[in-house]
């Protein structure tokens, strides 16, 4: 908890709009996979994503990339740890998340990146999400030193990176490269006047893994309208 605390105050000083609340803090069970706890994910991923290591997803709108950073959120934080989630789009809501999230809305990229080392120094998150949104030139070009400095600080930390964004930007240094791919839309009620809209039928793809590959190159994921 003080190294929770240690990174709200350097935010705060820094005028980052934040919500965190916070009880107390449990050890992460010593796993080198941090399961999501979607029996079909991490059967595909090989247990679940990495530790200690930088794993991104990119896809287009509604493809399910926020599908699967909700399910991690929600399978790390049952086990009595913390997340912080970095949103540069300011798609999260904060309302209504757990008291083990620590939510930073930062007002352009570079900031978003600042705020990724901040909580990394300190230490005291199982996962961190860093959502850098749609494909504007200004929030995904990422200089190769800070993904240098994340993927170094991940693995000091032990910690389970999660990387959001519209186009590929990790580069070498995510362990885990996904694509996300939305297939068709669902609706209710098709045969009468008003179908009701509730998702995307979505797929993630491996394209790239230091790790032993999976026994199937994608598998389906449920997405909605706001992913």
């Amino acid at each position: 908890m003080d190294a929770a605390q240690s990174v709200v105050s350097q935010l705060v000083a820094s005028g980052y709009p934040l919500a965190l609340r916070v009880r107390c803090n449990v050890g992460p069970p010593d796993r080198r996979r941090l399961p999501i706890a979607v029996p079909s994910l991490d059967a595909f991923l090989g247990g679940g994503l990495p530790r200690g290591a930088i794993t991104e997803v990119f896809g287009g709108r509604s493809s399910g990339k926020t599908t699967l950073a909700h399910a991690l959120v929600s399978a790390t934080i049952r086990t009595g740890t913390f997340v912080a989630w970095i949103d540069l789009p300011n798609a999260f809501r904060p309302e209504g998340s757990s008291e083990r999230v620590l939510w930073i809305a930062p007002p352009d990229g570079i900031t978003a990146l600042r705020a990724a080392e901040y909580v990394l120094e300190a230490g005291g998150f199982q996962v961190l999400i860093l959502d850098l949104g749609a494909p504007v030139p200004s929030r995904c070009t990422v200089p190769v030193s800070r993904w240098l400095r994340m993927a170094r600080l991940a693995a000091r930390r032990d910690v389970v990176i999660l990387v959001l964004s519209a186009v590929h930007v990790a580069g070498p240094f995510a362990a885990l490269s996904l694509e996300a791919c939305s297939q068709h839309r669902r609706f209710a009620g098709t045969n009468g006047p008003s179908p009701i809209f509730q998702g995307v039928e979505s797929s993630l793809h491996l394209r790239r893994s230091r790790y032993e590959p999976p026994l199937q190159s994608s598998v389906g994921l449920r997405a909605f309208a706001e992913d």
